[in-house]
């Protein structure tokens, strides 16, 4: 299969693997109800309680409390790791404040509907030039309808520098909603050296479901059926990959 092609069926084996463990939700997996959930647009499509810089200046990151959208960390920050492709992230020096919102979004779901959430992140401080000490991040995603008055975490990610700098993690779930939402990220942790991350690939997707016309989120006995489907996935993409390489 030609690269789309292939990375299309994937997305429908998975939603798939879904359905067949959750009763039958299908994802939409076209739909990312996140504006510019991979920050390929720049600093657009959400907002932030952290001062805005643009990644044009070395040093620009310096500051607490600030954030910028650019692929390399290095390149704003001198104690910070590079990272080795071209994709931008939300990157981000940790408040000494609690409770700001590092990124924040409202989210057009619909009552009734049932939403697949996943997100990544890492920590990128600090290089081997860095002469201090480490502080870890711990990033909380909630979700709310009523302007955070009252919210839901849906997906924590914590760091652990220096030793995890540069390593992305994923936080996925999944959520039934009562109406639109509000999204945000907020950095539990007040830590002022080393408290430092990249954010990227924000998404929530709907899930139908094609057999009861009502969604259903997934029972913890159906997550092995959910793996199976997820481990022909892995299958599927490591004999393309074998295939490329005997035909390059």
């Amino acid at each position: 299969l030609p690269g789309s092609k292939f990375m299309k069926s994937i997305v429908f084996l998975a939603t798939a693997a879904l359905a067949a463990a959750a009763g039958a939700p299908v994802a939409d997996a076209a739909t990312n109800l996140v504006v510019n959930g991979d920050f390929s647009q720049g600093n657009t499509g959400f907002t932030s309680q952290y001062r805005y810089v643009a990644p044009t200046t070395p040093g620009a990151m310096m500051p607490e409390t600030v954030y910028t959208v650019a692929s390399d960390p290095h390149a704003v920050h001198p104690y910070w790791v590079h990272l080795g492709d071209q994709q931008n992230r939300l990157i981000v020096n940790g408040a000494t404040a609690a409770g700001l919102a590092v990124w924040q979004e409202n989210i057009a779901t619909e009552a009734g509907r049932t939403y697949a959430f996943s997100a990544s992140a890492a920590d990128v401080c600090c290089n081997r030039e860095h002469p201090g000490d480490y502080a870890p991040s711990e990033l909380e995603f909630e979700i709310s309808t009523d302007g955070f008055t009252t919210f839901k975490t849906i997906g924590t990610i914590t760091t652990q520098p220096a030793g995890d700098a540069g390593q992305f993690h994923t936080v996925t779930d999944v959520f039934k909603a009562t109406g639109p939402i509000e999204m945000r990220i907020v950095d539990a942790l007040t830590g002022r050296v080393g408290n430092d991350f990249a954010v990227g690939d924000i998404s929530i997707t709907a899930l139908a479901d094609i057999v009861s016309g009502s969604s259903t989120v997934p029972e913890p006995a159906t997550w092995a059926v959910m793996l199976a489907g997820f481990g022909g996935l892995g299958a599927a993409m490591r004999a393309r990959r074998r295939e490329a390489i005997r035909t390059a």
